[in-house]
């Protein structure tokens, strides 16, 4: 399914061809966030490990050997964020993208998810091709690569992205196809 979203915006930034979208997954998300509230996760499944967003949720970054198991052995999808000390955009994609409360919630409840210094992990960077920071991928439980993006994306795209590899929509569906139906019926 991958290869149609590699074929119609091509093979290494899914996420980057599209406007910031609608996502009243993640308006559910943010209200539940602020208001305290227990999650409202799909059958089976928790929105956050604890089954609450807290207002400092913070996402739980793993080792990648423990993303994989933890995928393996859940059924959740793996995201893997390479970084290195020196790069801004990697701080603000974490700052602004990963540290909101609602990406957190959401991050910790659907997917397995690992942070890497690529400086200090050349064996994973040269593994997983990285060339440029922030590098993030994304792999099914089985740790088979779904597709990844590297460089900036805002708030609201990170979120949209997260939520299309954690529902697993791309087995199913393109990411415009997803974000289509996320926006709703145009004007």
């Amino acid at each position: 399914m991958m290869d149609l979203v590699r074929s119609t915006i091509g093979p290494i930034a899914f996420a980057l061809a599209f406007s910031a979208a609608y996502c009243a997954g993640h308006k559910l998300v943010k209200a539940e966030v602020e208001n305290g509230a227990t999650a409202s996760p799909a059958p089976g499944d928790t929105v956050s490990r604890t089954g609450k967003c807290a207002p400092d949720e913070k996402v739980k970054w793993l080792t990648e050997n423990e993303a994989v198991t933890l995928g393996k052995e859940s059924g959740k999808p793996i995201v893997i964020v390479f970084y290195n000390d020196h790069c801004r955009k990697c701080e603000v994609l974490e700052d602004k993208g990963f540290n909101r409360p609602e990406t957190a919630c959401y991050v910790n409840g659907r997917l397995a998810a690992s942070r890497i210094n690529g400086e200090k992990e050349a064996e994973l960077k040269k593994k997983y091709r990285v060339n440029y920071y922030p590098t993030v991928w994304f792999l099914t439980p089985e740790a088979k690569e779904i597709d990844s993006f590297s460089g900036y994306v805002d708030p609201d795209k990170l979120f949209l992205i997260l939520q299309f590899v954690g529902e697993k929509a791309y087995e199913t569906k393109t990411f415009a196809e997803y974000e289509k139906e996320k926006k709703g019926p145009s004007p």
